[in-house]
């Protein structure tokens, strides 16, 4: 059982220091399902990714053939993909997630969903932020302010040139994945369209 290898959750004092801020999206077009993330560094730094899913992925979180949405899990996911890409500046650091979809805030927030496919994400959010020592606020963004739209559908939009944003390769981890590739080349990324 994974709570008895785990360690205690240490909660020191306030600190000073600025938070992480990080905004992420999820889409689900008819042609496809993507993810998009954008980070805020304290440092000024600017990155962003964007990484369309292969459709086997996205079949695994169906609960019926014919069911259409899985926006719920394509929310939450570009969060856990967030915190494994960004893992060294989130390390030990506060972190602002700003989602524009109040049903995934809801399940970062709660750590909970009664859909399986959702809740496995989540568990990897929990431990993510376990393994990196990191703290985790999850905040409402309205869509149309919602930077990370651009990359979740693979476009760096002009804000994000404006902002000198560095397009990032997203990390990818199998377990999230189920099992499935995400070998180069063989799926569209942000990068693949600058």
């Amino acid at each position: 059982m994974e709570l008895k290898r785990d360690i205690p959750k240490t909660i020191g004092p306030p600190s000073e220091e600025r938070p992480v801020i990080i905004f992420t999206d999820g889409a689900c077009e008819a042609e496809c399902t993507s993810i998009g993330g954008v980070l805020f560094s304290p440092t000024g730094r600017v990155q962003c990714f964007g990484l369309e899913l292969p459709s086997s992925l996205v079949d695994s979180w169906k609960s019926h053939k014919d069911q259409l949405q899985v926006i719920g899990q394509a929310e939450i996911l570009p969060v856990l993909v967030a915190k494994q890409t960004w893992k060294e500046e989130l390390r030990g650091k506060r972190a602002i997630f700003f989602i524009d979809n109040e049903s995934a805030r809801i399940a970062l927030v709660r750590a909970y969903s009664p859909v399986l496919a959702s809740l496995r994400i989540l568990m990897a959010c929990l431990k993510s932020d376990q393994d990196l020592e990191s703290k985790s606020w999850y905040a409402r963004v309205p869509t149309f302010s919602n930077i990370a739209d651009g990359p979740s559908r693979l476009e760096y939009t002009q804000l994000l040139k404006d902002l000198g944003a560095e397009i990032v390769p997203p990390t990818t981890d199998p377990l999230w994945a189920q099992g499935v590739s995400f070998e180069s080349g063989g799926v569209r990324t942000l990068r693949s369209y600058k």
